[in-house]
């Protein structure tokens, strides 16, 4: 089931609303613009710049390890790929402006893949031996499904780690790849740097402006991280990999299963999920009477990163032991709690309500 971004529709509380609730329309506009100013700056911005330097790290740690082989490089390479998916899952959510720009979400993570469109591209490269695909200038323009982070999975534990000291050119493809990474998280870091790019559309609506006309427009752009987010773990990460049971359980549809570091990125999100919902500030501006919504929240995600941090061993295993499956189910559950707390609580305070729901279907 394809995840579509949510249509939030701005709704006004009507004109005979209570003092209280008219206080808070009145609140409204520029809270959207501080709560966005305030992502940016606190949240955004640091994700984005932690990403490049770890996709650094990873790009001179394989260029290195190719060139010179030691004992400990497959524990070396393996840390610092841990390192950027682990910094990739707080960028994941941010699925707006420059991250879905020029196909860079695409070409960093083409996933889901349910026809395997990338592991067939990856191993007719391999068979064939294509240098094209060492080069990352050259590798930047071909398919994205061989450009990113699943791909540079298999490339790295398709098969054992330390077998690519015997395969000169599977490293070499696998640090271009890394390289091409490391390129898009820098243009990514520079396009959320810019004052007088995306930023700016955000933090100055207008009638003239293209792509936010309102300030609740803006505001409705950083809510939708919130209600996407928690739904796409739900369905895609934790759902569609775990069935309705170990028997109907499909691991291998999760991101990263190869490497054993599928629940370090729903970790990874679930915690950015929650910092980014505390410095974007939205549940501050609820009144007394629903601040109730504030404590819901971090206690959901307190128990759904306790059920994660419960699991001792990949989703592959985990997912065919009823204990642990049961674990992560429940974690699937709390998302769905967090869902339905966005989406029926705190959108229609704020005036956001949820439009169409991907779960939905056509």
């Amino acid at each position: 089931m394809k995840i579509l971004r949510y249509s939030l529709v701005l709704t006004f509380f009507g004109a005979t609303a209570a003092g209280a609730q008219t206080g808070l329309i009145a609140e409204r506009d520029p809270f959207y613009l501080h709560a966005a100013e305030r992502s940016i700056t606190e949240y955004i911005q640091p994700a984005f710049r932690q990403f490049e330097v770890s996709t650094n790290t990873l790009a001179q740690t394989l260029d290195d390890a190719c060139g010179d082989w030691k004992a400990d490089s497959p524990e070396v390479i393996g840390a610092a790929f841990r390192s950027v998916v682990q910094d990739f899952g707080r960028i994941e959510i941010l699925t707006f402006g420059p991250l879905v720009e020029d196909n860079r979400f695409e070409r960093l993570f083409f996933w889901p893949d349910r026809k395997g469109r990338a592991l067939k591209q990856i191993q007719r490269v391999l068979a064939a031996q294509d240098p094209s695909v060492t080069d990352p200038h050259a590798l930047a323009q071909k398919s994205v499904a061989l450009q990113g982070l699943p791909g540079l999975d298999f490339l790295l534990y398709g098969n054992a780690l330390s077998d690519l000291s015997d395969d000169p050119f599977r490293c070499s493809f696998a640090v271009a790849v890394s390289k091409n990474i490391h390129s898009i998280s820098k243009t990514l870091r520079i396009e959320w740097e810019r004052p007088d790019g995306f930023i700016e559309a955000l933090l100055n609506p207008s009638s003239e402006n293209a792509l936010f006309r309102t300030p609740k427009e803006t505001g409705r752009e950083f809510f939708e991280v919130l209600v996407n987010g928690v739904e796409r773990i739900k369905l895609l990460k934790l759902e569609a990999a775990l069935g309705a049971s170990v028997e109907k359980a499909r691991p291998k549809r999760s991101a990263f299963w190869r490497s054993g570091l599928a629940l370090a990125l729903i970790r990874s999100n679930m915690m950015a999920l929650s910092d980014f919902e505390q410095v974007a500030g939205f549940l501050t501006l609820l009144p007394s009477d629903k601040e109730w919504m504030i404590n819901a929240s971090r206690f959901e995600y307190k128990n759904a990163i306790g059920a994660i941090d419960q699991v001792d061993q990949p989703i592959i295993a985990a997912a065919a032991d009823p204990g642990l499956h049961g674990k992560l189910s429940f974690a699937g559950v709390v998302m769905g709690n967090l869902q339905t707390l966005y989406e029926d609580q705190v959108g229609p305070v704020l005036g956001l309500r949820a439009g169409f729901n991907a779960s939905d279907g056509d």
